[in-house]
């Protein structure tokens, strides 16, 4: 069994070791330049798209990405959204889209500040963090003890 506790170095060394075993990657010869992503319905099945600067900037959707991801939909394509916006768990980016006129389920919107929560999981409650962090981020509301 891996440690969890991995050093970088120790993390890249067992990732040499297993190298074999893992898919290699594939690159095209040279890339293309699209005007949007209807250009590639025909080519891709699920599409992950970021939330700042592909489907909103501030408070403004981008215009014309609503329209975008109904014809994606509507093409049976799976979406799936990342916000690294870490005051915003999926419930409240989920709310957040919706004001905009996006459709997403909440199940097709991946939070970092969810995955954070997740992965405080597998360190002990009595941990004692340092946290950087806006009066606004919610830290009353992350179980752990903070600085």
């Amino acid at each position: 069994m891996v440690s969890s506790t991995l050093t970088a170095a120790e993390t890249f060394a067992r990732y040499e070791e297993i190298r074999s075993r893992l898919p290699m990657g594939r690159f095209p010869n040279s890339s293309r330049t699209i005007s949007n992503l209807g250009e590639l319905i025909d080519e891709i099945d699920v599409f992950l798209l970021d939330a700042f600067g592909v489907l909103n900037i501030g408070d403004q959707a981008i215009v014309g990405a609503i329209e975008r991801i109904e014809e994606l939909r509507l093409a049976g394509k799976k979406i799936f959204v990342l916000t690294n916006s870490a005051i915003f768990n999926a419930k409240l980016a989920f709310e957040k889209y919706h004001a905009f006129g996006f459709d997403f389920s909440i199940e097709e919107i991946i939070s970092s500040r969810d995955a954070a929560l997740e992965a405080l999981k597998n360190f002990p409650v009595d941990y004692s963090w340092g946290v950087a962090a806006t009066p606004y981020s919610g830290l009353e509301e992350i179980p752990i003890q903070a600085r």
